[in-house]
């Protein structure tokens, strides 16, 4: 009698996580802090570069250039109001063998929208074709690789329906939503509803981003649209940043193992700063405190009191030791 092989049992595949870029949070100290002592993203976006005055800005260049020198798998972001903007970045980043490059078509901030860019351009489609015309030149001259990042709309949760043929055929690798409209910026919910219907008429890769803060977040987005190339967090990790390690590994960290781990990380960036600003001891206390505006519910008051009470960079660090 032949006895039937043994049931495998696999274990199913986790959806992988991206860190999505925060302006001023996930520059480049940040992230190869997060990937060295933590860990658990697979790809880490950077804050996006823009054109200023018609060139590039020095902090993006040497954002850049810092980059290069990492360990972490980054991905430059880029955002433009029209296709000779977008060439002139892309062409920056190539210089600086990074080799995948994102469209910012998701910025809500009125800075930018009133200059056609962000979510505003969702509005003017010709301009889109002409950024991903250009898409397709830089692959074919440089080898270069794309991805979108996107909301429903910028005044309206239906602007994304008349742009899906074009985003369908457009030559990236993945698109990434984040289902609010630009206008709303961060305010109020998520549209899951508007979500579901972009996510089965979209042929790419498809990334989800919004209010991830949690493992149940993650587990309820990848459970429910299972096709998801990956799920993207930004503002949860920030303020949680052992979540994605937590997802992978299924394994809950303890409220002291999450504040360490914050600490760390914090006290890594801060003595980057410390030793590459400009400006003095009063320059990187101002840089570094906000990242505990995310952190008001790990920390009690009073310690976050204490830090930014500190003059000097000596006391600022005592009063970390202390969290």
């Amino acid at each position: 009698m032949n006895t039937p092989p043994a049931t495998q049992h696999t274990t199913p595949k986790k959806t992988e996580i991206f860190f999505a870029p925060l302006q001023g949070f996930t520059e480049t100290p940040y992230r190869e802090a997060h990937h060295t002592l933590v860990g658990g993203v697979a790809r880490y976006g950077m804050p996006f570069l823009r054109l200023e005055h018609n060139e590039p800005r020095r902090h993006d260049i040497r954002e850049l250039q810092a980059t290069t020198a990492a360990t972490h798998h980054a991905v430059p972001q880029v955002i433009a109001a029209n296709a000779n903007e977008f060439r002139t970045l892309a062409l920056l980043i190539a210089q600086n063998e990074l080799t995948h490059i994102e469209f910012n078509l998701g910025c809500p901030f009125p800075m930018q929208t009133r200059h056609g860019r962000g979510t505003a351009m969702m509005q003017h489609p010709d301009t889109l074709v002409d950024i991903i015309n250009e898409m397709q030149r830089l692959h074919d001259e440089q080898h270069l690789t794309f991805s979108i990042k996107m909301r429903l709309g910028h005044t309206s949760s239906n602007e994304w329906e008349p742009l899906m043929t074009l985003l369908n055929s457009a030559p990236i690798d993945y698109l990434v939503m984040h289902p609010r409209i630009g206008t709303q910026q961060y305010d109020g919910n998520v549209d899951l509803e508007q979500f579901q219907r972009f996510y089965l008429a979209c042929q790419q890769p498809l990334v989800y981003n919004g209010d991830i803060n949690t493992i149940g977040d993650i587990n309820r987005i990848a459970n429910t649209f299972p096709k998801l190339r990956a799920i993207m967090i930004g503002r949860g990790l920030l303020a949680r940043p052992t979540l994605a390690q937590e997802y992978n590994t299924d394994k809950l960290a303890t409220d002291d193992e999450v504040r360490r781990t914050f600490v760390d990380i914090h006290r890594q960036v801060v003595y980057h700063y410390a030793n590459t600003l400009e400006g003095g001891e009063q320059q990187v206390l101002k840089k570094v405190l906000p990242h505990f505006d995310y952190a008001t519910t790990l920390f009690d008051h009073k310690a976050i009191k204490r830090l930014k009470k500190a003059r000097t960079l000596a006391n600022y660090l005592s009063a970390l030791q202390q969290m």
